[in-house]
């Protein structure tokens, strides 16, 4: 199985204009927090401030979204 990297499946979900995305978040200390979602993915500013994931909760009951997608790898 090959894994895709975030960003590329970011830029892949970004392209569909059936999908929104509503926000991004990184993990605790990372240095893309505040930073442009589109500046990570090398696009054009798309005005989605990278949050950290200590307001998960608040993020997700304010935007309601449809799909999460989680790119944390975890340690079975």
């Amino acid at each position: 199985m090959v894994l895709e990297k975030p960003e590329k499946i970011t830029k892949m979900i970004f392209e569909q204009r059936y999908m929104k995305i509503v926000l991004a978040m990184c993990s605790p200390g990372s240095i893309k927090k505040c930073m442009d979602l589109g500046q990570v993915l090398s696009i054009q500013e798309l005005y989605i401030k990278i949050e950290g994931t200590s307001k998960l909760d608040e993020f997700l009951i304010k935007y309601r979204p449809d799909v999460v997608v989680d790119f944390q790898l975890l340690n079975l």
